[in-house]
């Protein structure tokens, strides 16, 4: 029923894109011919030399400053996909359960992959993520050599780690697209901003303080504590973060376009981390086949078990079973609901509605229909 897990994974390697980086940016522009250069990155007041002053109660010169515009970028959509992990019971154990679509995002390209997007750093840890695939895989590959260096088995080490290498990956690419063509690094723009203009300096200040990966991950798994639940990034519409944030509290998380539809449903049901262990599967099944009516969100699924004997993916087999039992499910909720809506027809005080209902008419006052 559950396929292993492998211990060790075979990581695609990233890649470094190249960056041709300029010559370094001056802070004055070129002289013209027979004119000084001056040696002052400060805009110039308007022609007078401090030589000639304005003369008292004379004529204001208005001084015009140009601001560098920024260049023109792609907005970023919705991270589409919807991943989940939730802590549960089995008997006296506690689990952990996973699941996810197989919708991927490359640059502006969006498709469903034949591959889980379950990633392991080790046989009872795992990550999942929503937005920029290149992104997750470079964080992800240099969190996975580090873990296996260095021996880490804590949950809470390895979402720190990848909270800390995505942040890295961030200030490299904000440092490549900003500073490189100026030929300048994070060390040099700081050492030598005095010497830009002061409108250029608070612009690249502000576009590195910007810049976004376009990525959100859950890394969750079980160590010697127990199963563990943290997430690194933002949804977008709110700043990125890359902090790991635990979410043991609430016993589940969801990120992604669906994440919203997902969480709404576990939230109704007023889900607690000992909830036993079928009951989540179907609730975190039924949750993820609503959340697809979400743009982007892709029918594929895959579920994963954490804890005890238990180590690995649900077997197609496993998934259709469980697919079967969710319409089960779906047609006993919509014939109650029909039956319920029969009750409400017959009901003689909702068929009496009209008697209580009124309206405004013309001179604004409240008159029976």
């Amino acid at each position: 029923m559950l396929t292993t897990l492998a211990s060790k994974h075979k990581l695609p390697t990233w890649q470094e894109k190249r960056i041709l980086t300029l010559s370094h940016c001056q802070s004055s522009g070129p002289a013209r011919a027979g004119r000084p250069v001056l040696q002052s990155s400060l805009p110039s007041s308007g022609g007078r030399s401090p030589a000639r002053p304005l003369k008292p109660g004379g004529r204001k010169r208005r001084v015009r400053v140009r601001h560098p515009s920024p260049k023109p970028c792609l907005e970023r959509s919705h991270p589409v996909t919807v991943c989940a992990a939730a802590i549960c019971m089995a008997g006296t154990q506690q689990m952990l359960l996973g699941i996810s679509d197989r919708m991927l995002t490359s640059g502006d390209i969006e498709f469903e992959t034949g591959q889980t997007k379950v990633f392991g750093f080790s046989p009872n840890i795992f990550a999942q993520f929503a937005g920029d695939s290149d992104a997750h895989f470079a964080v992800a590959t240099e969190t996975h050599l580090a873990v296996l260096k260095n021996g880490i088995s804590s949950v809470g080490e390895v979402a720190r780690l990848y909270a800390q290498n995505a942040l890295s990956l961030r200030r490299r690419r904000a440092e490549g697209i900003h500073l490189a063509p100026l030929g300048l690094d994070t060390e040099t723009f700081i050492s030598r901003q005095q010497e830009l203009l002061p409108e250029l300096a608070l612009s690249l200040a502000e576009r590195l303080e910007n810049e976004e990966l376009g990525l959100e991950a859950i890394i969750a798994g079980v160590d010697a504590s127990g199963p563990h639940i943290y997430s690194v990034g933002g949804p977008p519409g709110l700043e990125e973060h890359h902090q790991a944030v635990c979410r043991d509290m609430p016993g589940f998380w969801a990120i992604g376009s669906g994440a919203r539809q997902f969480e709404t449903m576990f939230m109704y049901q007023r889900y607690y981390r000992c909830c036993p262990f079928l009951d989540a599967l179907l609730l975190m099944y039924s949750a993820k086949r609503r959340a697809e009516v979400s743009p982007g969100v892709g029918s594929a699924t895959d579920v994963l078990v954490l804890g005890g004997d238990s180590c690995g993916f649900l077997s197609p087999t496993a998934i259709a079973a469980l697919e079967e039992h969710h319409r089960t499910f779906e047609e006993a909720i919509a014939k109650e609901m029909a039956r319920t809506v029969e009750g409400l027809a017959n009901d003689a005080r909702i068929s009496q509605r009209a008697e209580v209902v009124k309206r405004m008419d013309q001179s604004g006052n409240w008159v029976p229909f």
